[in-house]
């Protein structure tokens, strides 16, 4: 049993086209499946998850020698394949028939590679993004009311964006900054630490993380004497925002001051 596919390099949501073909393959069989999954794995390669994305009954019953079937899945949008230190999100396809005599399984499996590419949904990728990050963030209504009451030292003009795009932020003009950073983090160990809060009790999660500055410069001053603002140039190799249960790859912009550093988480899509 042969998987076939026209190229193994897709942009997300798009068709993975080929052929199946059983060659010396033949039998009663209870059912013939294609799925198409991912598994994120940790720096031991250690597998952390197993999802299906999709599944596909090709065929069942009596499977003839030689037949091929024609086949067309359909990718989501995310996640996208990733090699780190920390974490990777590896693709594959595989087709698996189930016999139905006492025999094992037989399997045949191509691995695949998401890679950024022009998106057929953003708006519902970055609606989907946003909601998770606000329960991943477990903010309380008090805190998200505190917020929108106080000004904050750092504002982006978009918290969603993709690679080569441009992000404006603005500084409290009581902010003296003298350098930004675009940070990456990938996260790793996950803790969670209940603690009391103004409004409550809280669940909080700790992560063990891994920084790397892939960009920086000086903020030119613009405007008013006091003002700070700057447009950030995302790079366009950027790697995208990755949201698992147990491992992330976080984005956010930091401004160094001359007392403290001031943050901004920022979700960067793929494409």
């Amino acid at each position: 049993m042969r998987l076939v596919l026209q190229t193994d390099r897709f942009p997300p949501g798009a068709l993975v086209t080929g052929t199946l073909h059983l060659d010396e393959t033949a039998g009663s069989c209870e059912a013939l499946l294609l799925r198409l999954w991912w598994a994120a794995r940790g720096p031991e390669r250690d597998t952390d998850e197993v999802v299906v994305a999709t599944e596909q009954k090709l065929d069942h019953g009596t499977l003839s020698e030689g037949v091929t079937y024609n086949f067309s899945i359909q990718l989501p949008l995310h996640p996208l394949s990733h090699e780190g230190h920390l974490v990777s999100v590896q693709w594959a396809l595989t087709a698996r028939i189930q016999w139905s005599a006492d025999q094992p399984d037989t399997i045949a499996r191509v691995p695949l590679t998401l890679t950024p590419g022009p998106l057929t949904d953003r708006e519902g990728l970055s609606a989907a993004w946003s909601k998770a990050w606000k329960k991943h963030y477990g903010v309380s209504w008090f805190d998200r009311a505190w917020t929108m009451l106080t000004k904050q030292p750092l504002r982006l003009s978009n918290t969603t964006t993709s690679p080569g795009e441009t992000v404006q932020l603005s500084c409290d003009d009581q902010v003296l900054a003298y350098a930004w950073r675009l940070v990456r983090i990938e996260e790793a160990a996950r803790r969670e630490v209940v603690e009391n809060h103004r409004s409550g009790r809280r669940t909080i999660y700790r992560w063990t993380v891994e920084a790397r500055i892939v960009c920086e410069g000086q903020i030119p001053l613009r405007g008013e004497p006091d003002a700070r603002q700057a447009a950030v140039a995302i790079p366009p190799d950027i790697t995208a925002s990755l949201l698992l249960p147990t491992r992330r790859i976080r984005w956010e912009i930091r401004i160094s001051t001359a007392e403290r550093d001031v943050i901004a988480p920022l979700v960067i899509l793929p494409g």
